[in-house]
């Protein structure tokens, strides 16, 4: 995203990230065999990656990330959010829970979602999956970094109609990891 701001990024740029976080799901009295539960619960926890963004080099950017990634591991941000997601918001009416979804996504420059995926090989239909692509539509930009077989698999969504020069996104996700590979005298790494 620095990279992206280039001389735009001064000391008033604001950048807050939504953050998808997971809670463990109550499957009631009766819950299905472990092998067969499947289900999703998870809400939007808001982090304030504004220093980042604003910091001089890659290392000092995902350093301010860690500390507000701490910060919001450590409070009950998430927790409320869970709340106020999945037990206030279905009692309001449509209007004001739509209402709501669209000033929080407005309040926000991106999604961003780690997906921890299977470190071994899997199989759908007798073949071996090769590769995972995750794509997610939203409002706003969606980043998406996924594990999968040793791997992490990397995919960003966006308006083309907002961010007209998308093709240059990926370039600088790369520059900037290999620029922080070798601000952290890590050398022998391709991307």
């Amino acid at each position: 995203m620095r990279r992206y701001g280039g001389d735009a990024v001064d000391d008033n740029t604001i950048m807050r990230m939504l953050i998808p976080v997971g809670a463990p799901i109550d499957f009631g009295a009766n819950p299905p065999p472990e092998g067969d539960r499947l289900g999703n619960n998870w809400s939007f926890a808001s982090a304030d990656l504004s220093k980042a963004i604003r910091a001089d080099d890659s290392v000092a950017r995902v350093e301010v990330t860690d500390a507000v990634m701490n910060r919001l591991k450590n409070s009950l941000d998430s927790t409320t959010s869970n709340f106020i997601t999945n037990k206030l918001m279905p009692l309001l009416p449509p209007s004001k829970a739509q209402h709501s979804t669209k000033d929080l996504y407005a309040r926000h420059t991106a999604i961003f979602s780690n997906v921890p995926g299977p470190q071994l090989p899997c199989c759908v239909g007798g073949k071996e999956i090769e590769a995972v692509y995750p794509i997610f539509l939203t409002l706003v930009e969606q980043v998406i970094v996924m594990s999968y077989n040793g791997k992490f698999y990397f995919n960003t969504t966006l308006d083309p109609n907002v961010v007209t020069d998308y093709e240059k996104f990926e370039g600088y996700y790369r520059d900037e990891l290999l620029d922080m590979g070798k601000r952290l005298g890590i050398t022998d790494v391709q991307l």
